[in-house]
């Protein structure tokens, strides 16, 4: 992702990735699905229960299971997005184009409704 101009830091395990949560701040996070050690699931939870930098981050689920069932189930439990695997470079950063300019556009709106 350096080519997109996006430092990347990554991890092997689901205890790792909690742990860099906690401390770390992202713009935004992805999380395969199964992971060693627990669930992409289970990763999403414990950012968001932690109140970590990261509990509002953008987090996205990565998954060769793009079913109807595996959106939905995504979806409810609380990720921004789905992305399949194998990961296509360009889905990639489309996908993260239209979350970081979302947020931003969000962030704007809020601040100016402060100033009203």
């Amino acid at each position: 992702m350096s080519a997109a101009g996006w430092q990347v830091d990554s991890v092997q395990t689901a205890e790792d990735a909690i742990d860099r949560a906690a401390t770390n701040t992202y713009q935004a996070i992805l999380t395969d699905i199964h992971l060693p050690g627990a669930t992409g699931d289970e990763v999403l939870k414990a950012i968001r229960d932690g109140r970590g930098p990261n509990a509002l981050a953008p987090v996205i689920a990565v998954t060769a299971d793009v079913s109807p069932e595996r959106r939905l189930a995504c979806e409810e439990a609380g990720f921004t997005t789905i992305i399949e695997k194998p990961i296509r470079p360009r889905a990639l950063v489309a996908t993260l184009v239209d979350i970081l300019l979302a947020d931003r556009a969000a962030a704007a709106e809020a601040d100016h409704r402060q100033l009203a």
